[in-house]
């Protein structure tokens, strides 16, 4: 049976595992730790990513005040001096960029032993881990529209004031921050790092990468604007089909020699029917970026806009002079297909659901904030949203089914996390965070949290599992008032099985990544809460799932069943309720996935905290 809180708080011995951060990662000059403080100015604080050109830390500018990206250059390019030369120049070049959709490069850091660039630190995810999240793990267009409005306006300032070059425009390069505004990355400087590592390492790019690159870029020439734009056209392939054009086999071949399927037809070969039609100007444009010749391809980011909203008369006489030769679309010269036909039915009602999601994902919240009045929601196509007033960022999950449990050889395992199968027939809504102090307070007038001084961002404790339901009927009760929900449903939360399929995200292991990344646990809290949102989101966007506090789940506590369920909820009655997902002075091992514990719901200690759900009652 999972132990009580009353008993054993703490119920896990720690497990000796060893920090990452502290460990040396390929190439990479060395090993960096958090408290580090490096060319006498920046305080490291947490590793944001790392790869084969080297690591990439949020570090704190002790000279400016503020946090910065610094990227980290492997040793073999810090050692070459042909190299780090060209990122010199690469860097200067990059800091005439001053663009609200940007990042902001800053400078070239060198010293004995290291090198970096220092960057605008974006606090948000990228475009290829918000794919992820969406239905069918594609966008729709109009999810995505404001977005690549922002991407063009940046890539036509670049392109035409900037006179630079991107060379690695991809889902990953693109971030959105948290105002919901896009920001390209790496502006030059990552195919840069590239280039000078594929040269003094004899290394090979990434095939990842090649598959968004043109096939002038694989020859070899001299980069152009045409580029970027190819990479645009094959950006917009994936974020709408799953997959760039090419993404198995030889695919400097391909990019250079064959014609992708059209997104209709890679649509229909990934069962993709349900997540709506891509309109018939969107197909022809990307289908344009892709062409295998410059000349054919839109001649500006600006000419790209124009032809996805047919705002020109272009698209039309374009579309006239192909269909006279007998051309479909500028990229398929050399190939007829039986099915390249576009289809249209649906086209409307695609575009009104597409619409919705990006009002009320992303400008109805905005709106809200600024007092405007409140719309009924319709949470169709909604990947996520805000609550008004609170701050509360709701993240949609699809449903689904996953094994809850551990395996039986999983170190820390418990004799109640037997493995069975369950399916969520009904998508939901979960906090992307822990409720907060500060929401909390601003809902019910006081706050019961004992660690106050982690500030109104680190997530309420010392709350009952009676004061969290309170805490939901109030956040229900004003929101149906003030027209924020739809008829049918209200704020709760979480099941048991509803927390873990989020907590695990698609993930299998015990922690759904990197835990010294994602969670706050005994060996990194110094045994206190921590401000929501600091360490790494798991990949369908959620934050803390692993530590920080211990959250409320709705069932009461008891034995899984023994075989596969549909949207369990837990016995019908019992004497304690469940909680989920470790907290800050508990061991690794209890932050696991699977890990489970169980108090009376009357129970409040510095440890139990919640998030809210979002789901239908009928």
């Amino acid at each position: 049976m999972a132990d009580s809180l009353d008993s054993d708080p703490t119920r896990r011995a720690t497990p000796d595992d060893t920090n990452l951060d502290d460990i040396e990662f390929g190439a990479t000059i060395k090993g960096f730790g958090r408290g580090q403080r490096v060319f006498d100015r920046f305080e490291l604080k947490r590793r944001l990513g790392r790869g084969g050109m080297g690591v990439v830390w949020l570090a704190h500018d002790h000279s400016l005040g503020e946090q910065v990206a610094l990227k980290f250059v492997t040793e073999a390019v810090k050692n070459d001096a042909g190299a780090v030369d060209d990122l010199k120049s690469e860097t200067r070049k990059a800091r005439q960029l001053s663009h609200p959709y940007i990042v902001r490069i800053h400078e070239f850091w060198e010293d004995a032993g290291t090198a970096a660039i220092s960057m605008e630190f974006i606090d948000g995810s990228n475009l290829s881990q918000l794919r992820l999240e969406q239905p069918g793990k594609v966008f729709a267009v109009e999810a995505l529209r404001p977005w690549l409005e922002q991407l063009c306006q940046a890539l036509d300032y670049a392109h035409g004031k900037a006179r630079l070059v991107h060379r690695d425009i991809k889902p990953a390069n693109l971030m959105i921050d948290a105002e919901g505004d896009l920001k390209v990355a790496d502006f030059g400087i990552s195919a840069a790092i590239s280039d000078t590592t594929t040269r003094v390492s004899k290394m090979t790019s990434s095939g990842f990468t090649e598959a968004y690159s043109s096939p002038q870029q694989l020859r070899g020439k001299r980069p152009e604007q045409s580029d970027d734009l190819y990479s645009l056209g094959a950006t917009l392939y994936e974020l709408l089909s799953g997959k760039p054009p090419f993404f198995r086999g030889n695919l400097i071949l391909q990019v250079q020699e064959e014609i992708a399927p059209s997104l209709a037809e890679r649509r229909e070969e990934f069962g993709l029917g349900n997540a709506g039609v891509i309109p018939a100007a969107w197909e022809e444009t990307i289908a344009a970026c892709l062409a295998k010749e410059p000349e054919d391809r839109p001649q500006s980011a600006g000419e790209v806009w124009e032809r996805l909203n047919r705002t020109t008369k272009y698209t039309q006489e374009k579309k006239t002079e192909a269909e006279e030769q007998g051309d479909v679309l500028p990229q398929r010269k050399a190939t007829e297909r039986k099915k390249g036909g576009i289809i249209r039915v649906g086209i409307a009602a695609a575009l009104v659901l597409g619409a919705g999601g990006w009002w009320f994902g992303l400008e109805q919240p905005k709106q809200r904030a600024r007092g405007a009045e409140r719309v009924p929601v319709t949470l169709d196509e909604v990947s996520h949203f805000e609550v008004p007033g609170l701050g509360i960022n709701m993240r949609h999950i699809a449903a689904g089914s996953f094994t809850m449990g551990s395996p039986s050889g999983e170190p820390g395992r418990l004799s109640d996390e037997i493995q069975h199968r369950v399916t969520l027939t009904k998508p939901y809504w979960l906090g992307s965070t822990e409720v907060t102090q500060g929401q909390w307070e601003a809902l019910m007038g006081s706050n019961p949290s004992h660690f106050k001084a982690a500030g109104e961002n680190a997530p309420v404790e010392n709350v009952s599992w009676t004061e969290a339901v309170e805490y939901c009927r109030k956040l229900t009760e004003r929101e149906r008032a003030a027209g924020g929900l739809p008829a049918g449903f209200e704020y709760r939360l979480p099941s048991e099985a509803q927390w873990e399929y989020a907590c695990r995200a698609g993930t299998t292991g015990p922690y759904a990544g990197d835990l010294a990344a994602m969670g706050w646990y005994e060996d990194n809290s110094g045994s206190k809460t921590h401000a929501r949102s600091q360490k790494r989101a798991n990949g369908w966007g959620l934050y803390d799932m692993h530590g920080n506090v211990l959250e409320w789940c709705s069932d009461w506590f008891g034995d899984y069943p023994s075989g596969s369920v549909t949207d369990p909820t837990g016995p019908s009655s019992g004497t304690d309720r469940v909680l989920r997902g470790g907290g800050c002075v508990l061991s690794a091992q209890g932050a696991r996935s699977a890990a489970r514990y169980h108090v009376s719901p009357g129970n409040s200690n510095d440890l139990l905290g919640f998030r809210v759900a979002l789901s239908s009652v009928r």
